[in-house]
């Protein structure tokens, strides 16, 4: 925390490589900048899958050749607590 109204969180991952599937390890982070101007309102600055963009992260061999894949995301989020 930086003072009364300012927060930064961050997640360092580490991901073990899954060599049945294809999927190479990696190393990921995630951040969060957050101003909270009051009890009720909070705006944060968020940055997800900073590191390692684009990623395989899972292949479904079960029902058929489905890939997932993850990409960077930075967005804007604002949350109100209201009555």
């Amino acid at each position: 925390d930086f003072g009364q109204h300012w927060e930064l969180d961050w997640s360092l991952y580490y991901f073990d490589e899954l060599p049945d599937d294809g999927i190479d390890q990696y190393v990921d982070m995630d951040v969060k900048f957050t101003y909270l101007p009051n009890q009720n309102i909070e705006l944060a600055l968020v940055g997800k899958g900073l590191f390692s963009s684009p990623r395989t992260e899972f292949i479904d061999t079960i029902i058929g050749p489905a890939v997932t894949e993850m990409r960077r995301s930075i967005f804007f989020q604002a949350i109100w607590r209201g009555l």
